[in-house]
């Protein structure tokens, strides 16, 4: 665990922890505060602290590199038994461009993670 807060869990893999830490930052301006998490590694996923951090947040989200649909989200829904707001590619083609342009474009950048956890806290708050 790298942060903790009360307000959401993000859970990163991978190269996206930096990103979730810079969205961190610009959430706390905004008097969100969360936990962030380092997954670490795909498998095994640490079930156990998963769940325990997870119960105490009403906002679970993921951040990985990959694809949104049957990637490392998918598996962390399935294991903690509640819904995980994925933040990944979408499933289908990706053009070929810079990267840090094409994390921006799909919101994998710090200022984009941080938009879709504050559409999503204020959708369902």
């Amino acid at each position: 665990m790298l942060k903790e807060g009360k307000d959401f869990v993000i859970i990163a893999l991978g190269s996206m922890v930096m990103p979730a830490f810079e969205a961190m930052g610009l959430l706390e301006k905004e008097n969100l505060f969360g936990t962030l998490i380092n997954a670490r590694f795909v498998k095994p996923l640490d079930i156990e602290l998963f769940k325990n951090i997870s119960a105490k947040a009403r906002f679970v989200f993921t951040v990985e590199e990959g694809i949104s649909d049957g990637g490392f989200g998918s598996a962390v829904s399935d294991a903690i038994n509640k819904p995980v707001i994925r933040i990944a590619l979408p499933c289908g083609f990706i053009p070929h461009g810079k990267k840090e342009e094409l994390l921006a474009k799909y919101s994998l950048d710090g200022a984009g993670i941080a938009r879709c956890i504050r559409e999503a806290i204020k959708a369902n708050g």
